[in-house]
């Protein structure tokens, strides 16, 4: 697996950048049509590019983003009655909706999440940072629900569709700086 290290993006000004650097990940265990994923810039709405082959890069300094493609990977793996109670496996269209959020958050600078399968073959992923915690939930394929815990143990619930990007990283910056 190689990755191609001359990789660009456009800055504000609308000059070519290059990234920093890259590591690779491998994406066996993604569908088909995720395997080649690539970001526009400056939204970072991911977009299939053939070129890549089957490696995706990982930004310098995002680390966390491997860790949470493999944690996904071992749920995504789970059979059928893996709770024991007969739950489901997890949906395969919800492994998607999970994969476009992670990918939309890879420039954050967050903690590697907790990922879990949900019972009714749901998958939820959770942080707890800094007196803060945020879990996010996969049950519907056009709907993801969070849940904000305050330092004060107060509570915040909401939902968005898995195409709003902007809701995903207005999340996660809640989760990393409070605000």
């Amino acid at each position: 697996m190689t990755c191609d290290t001359t990789s660009t993006f456009e800055d504000k000004m609308g000059m070519q950048q290059p990234f920093p650097g890259e590591t690779c990940f491998d994406q066996k265990f993604l569908p088909a049509i995720w395997q080649n994923v690539q970001y526009e810039w400056p939204s970072l709405k991911p977009t299939i590019d053939p070129t890549l082959g089957d490696a995706l890069p990982i930004r310098n300094g995002q680390k966390w983003l491997a860790e949470a493609l493999s944690k996904l990977k071992t749920v995504s793996e789970l059979p059928n009655d893996w709770d024991g109670y007969g739950s489901p496996a997890t949906l395969a269209e919800l492994h998607q909706n999970v994969l476009l959020f992670l990918y939309c958050l890879e420039i954050e600078d967050i903690p590697v999440p907790y990922i879990c399968p949900i019972s009714g073959g749901g998958i939820q992923i959770e942080w707890h940072f800094r007196g803060r915690e945020l879990e996010v939930e996969f049950m519907e394929q056009d709907t993801i629900g969070y849940l904000k815990v305050f330092k004060d143990e107060s509570m915040e619930e909401g939902v968005f569709h898995p195409d709003d990007y902007d809701a995903a990283r207005q999340i996660i910056r809640w989760l990393a700086s409070g605000k």
